[in-house]
């Protein structure tokens, strides 16, 4: 298995606090996937409902900051707790994809030594009748794993691995998620 799976990191009621809180946000769909115009980027394979929590450029700079991002930062620190792995935070980012938002495989980075930090925040999901499905392929695009949309689950795997989240297949079901983009400490440090 490529992906850490861990669930029941959360009790229901953080989970739905959290996505209270996500509902409650402003999101545009600024989301674009492989973008490839430099140096924007508005150009790519899919656009996404999101919005970004907190991104930095470097060490000592921090380019995107939201009110909301305290929690966010609570939720990476319990996962690193949890799990005993720690990492260097990158971005953070939460996407929405209404009914048959399909996104298209992507990548979210090219290093080894980078990964991508899903959390499934929905408090309620019928992954029987909704989907909402997460892939990661191979390089030919072919699914290699396959995980069900279950509340509360966060997901752990290298961001150089092609991935999509398939979106709902009900009408008036939104599904969120949180994505934190980390690298390990050691390689951080190698780039000062």
């Amino acid at each position: 298995m490529i992906a850490k799976v861990y669930d029941n990191l959360f009790s229901p009621k953080y989970i739905i606090e959290t996505e209270e809180l996500l509902s409650g946000m402003p999101v545009s769909a600024i989301n674009i996937a492989n973008g490839r115009d430099y140096p924007n980027a508005v150009h790519g394979t899919h656009r996404l409902f999101g919005e970004c929590i907190f991104s930095r450029t470097n060490f000592n700079r921090v380019e995107t900051l939201s009110n909301d991002a305290e929690r966010f930062f609570d939720i990476f620190e319990h996962i690193q707790k949890v799990t005993d792995e720690y990492y260097y935070l990158n971005r953070i980012d939460f996407n929405l994809q209404h009914s048959f938002c399909d996104g298209s495989f992507h990548l979210d980075g090219n290093d080894d030594n980078h990964y991508t930090i899903m959390y499934m925040v929905n408090h309620t999901w019928d992954t029987k009748e909704w989907g909402g499905q997460f892939q990661l392929c191979d390089k030919r695009y072919n699914v290699i794993e396959e995980h069900e949309f279950v509340p509360g689950r966060v997901l752990v795997f290298p961001s150089n691995i092609f991935h999509r989240g398939l979106g709902p297949r009900h009408p008036y079901v939104y599904r969120y998620t949180v994505v934190w983009r980390v690298q390990d400490i050691d390689s951080a440090l190698d780039e000062l």
